[in-house]
Formats: C-alpha cells, structure tokens, sequence
C-alpha cells in the first residue's frame, strides 16, 4: 500500500501547484528556509524602528478534521483528474480502524472523516486542500507562510493583522477545520528604541513547534559525536558571525543524544541567516562545555 501511495503521490504533483507560501512537505523547501524569512522580516523593521505584528496559528487536530467531501473538491479544483480522485476515494472508502485501551480491544468501526494517519500521500493531499482554502485570504510571503497545519500571519498593525487572523479562522472553519486556540502564539515586534532583547525573536519562533530551530538540522550521513576540537570550531564560528544570542546558539547545541557532524551543524546555521551584532557580548566568555 505504501508503494502505490508514493506512485499515486507522484503523479499527482505533477499535475498540481502549491502556491509559494507553503513549506510543508515540498520539493527544495524546508524548515531553514521557513525561518529564513520572518527572522529577516523581523530584522529590518527592527533596524528601521518599526512595528511589525505576527500571529503563529496551529490548526487543532488537521489531518483528523478534514471532511472527505472537501478533499474530493478541493482536488478537482486543483486540477486533478477524475480517475486520480476516484482512487484516492477507493482508499477512503473501506477505511475501518480500533482503539486500544488497558481493558481490551474495540469492534471495528468505520472512519468516515480526516486523512490517514502515517499515510505516505496524507501530506500532500493535506498541502492540497490548505492550498484551496487560503487561496483567497492569504498574501505573499513573508507576510503569509505556511509550514503544514501552522500558520504565520504578520502585519504592521495590530488592527490588520487581527482582522486577517478572523479572516483565516472564518474561511478554515467554515469548511471543517479548527483553529487551536490554546497553541497559538501572538509575537509585537517593537521598535528599536524600547531596547527589546532580540532573543525575544528566537524565543517566539521557537515555540512554534514545526518551525523550531531545534528540528531544522539535517542529519547528513551516519552520525558522530564531535569532538572537543570541533565544537571549540564551531563556537568560533557562531561568534564570527555574531547576532546569535546565546539562548538562540544553545538551540543548535550540540549536546543532545544524538549528536551531529560539525559540517550538518554549521550548514544548518549558515542557511537559518544566524548573523549580526548581538552574539559577541553574549558568547563571549561562554565556555564549550557551558554552551
């Protein structure tokens, strides 16, 4: 089953287009280049003393709550086939599951809303119908960018950036989903004379789960613990390179249970835009073995 929905995924991204602002699951995309651009964004109004609003929005529950009869439309307006609709639906259709709990096991029962959980074309057909219901609310990035099921709108002002979190909440519920309102994250850049850290920035991006600097780096190869060299190397490098704070550095630490190679390391950091003033007075001093 798993060949035939990689067969059936790649025939069906050939026929559809997913609009720029999403970073989920596309080719030549991917988490560095989704936090690329709101840290840049959120540097130059810093830099030219403005104000700039961002809301960080999850969708609660995503793949379960996606109606069936959405999905078939939303393919179908996306230009798929009608055989490939038929297909798909052919996998929906028989689709039983159980629930397993501590006292036993429960009949089986049918499944008649959501995506198949673990599904290797579950993705995309999510990226499919995110694409057909933002099409009329969502802006150019970075002013709208999407990584899956999380959101981020930016704005700025307060009155804007409210008025087009509404919109998406109106338009996404309307057809079945639900905005969380309890893993949202609302993030006031304010300008440069109100001396706000610029960890203030890490520690909001950090909190969106899927677009957290603690997931962006890539493994490349079989994994080796570095040694004490390479870290003083990789420390040296960060402080060359100075506007990573040190809340934002230890996101990229090293010390984690499974390690990464120096190479992953400083690529990852490279291609995140970790640049600027602010590392030299925060790194500076701070033992290897402290970060």
């Amino acid at each position: 089953m798993k060949l035939w929905e990689r067969v059936v995924e790649a025939r069906l991204r050939k026929v559809v287009e997913i609009c720029e602002q999403q970073y989920g699951f596309m080719p030549r995309k991917s988490t560095t280049d989704a936090i690329f651009a709101p840290r840049i964004l959120m540097e130059k109004y810093r830099d030219g003393q403005r104000e700039l609003h961002c809301v960080f929005v999850d969708l609660e529950k995503a793949y379960d709550r996606v109606p069936r009869e959405e999905l078939w439309y939303c393919m179908r307006k996306s230009g798929v086939a009608e055989k490939y609709v038929r297909v798909v639906q052919d996998m929906y259709e028989r689709s039983r599951t159980v629930v397993r709990c501590a006292v036993g096991q429960t009949e089986e029962f049918k499944v008649e809303m959501g995506l198949h959980q673990g599904s290797a074309l579950s993705p995309f057909l999510f990226a499919i119908v995110m694409d057909q219901l933002s099409e009329e609310i969502r802006q150019e990035s970075p002013w709208t960018m999407m990584f899956a099921d999380d959101i981020v709108i930016c704005s700025e002002s307060r009155g804007q950036v409210e008025e087009n979190l509404e919109r998406w909440r109106f338009a996404l519920e309307r057809r079945g989903m639900k905005v969380s309102r309890e893993s949202g994250e609302g993030y006031r850049k304010p300008s440069a004379a109100l001396k706000v850290p610029v960890s203030t920035v890490a520690s909001i991006i950090c909190k969106w789960k899927k677009f957290g600097t603690t997931r962006t780096l890539p493994r490349a190869g079989r994994p080796a613990k570095p040694s004490d060299r390479e870290r003083r190397t990789l420390v040296r490098e960060v402080t060359e390179n100075p506007m990573v704070t040190l809340k934002e550095f230890q996101c990229f630490s090293v010390e984690r249970e499974k390690p990464f190679r120096r190479t992953t390391i400083s690529a990852a950091l490279h291609q995140s835009g970790l640049y600027g003033r602010a590392a030299r007075q925060k790194l500076k001093g701070s033992s290897v073995k402290g970060t």
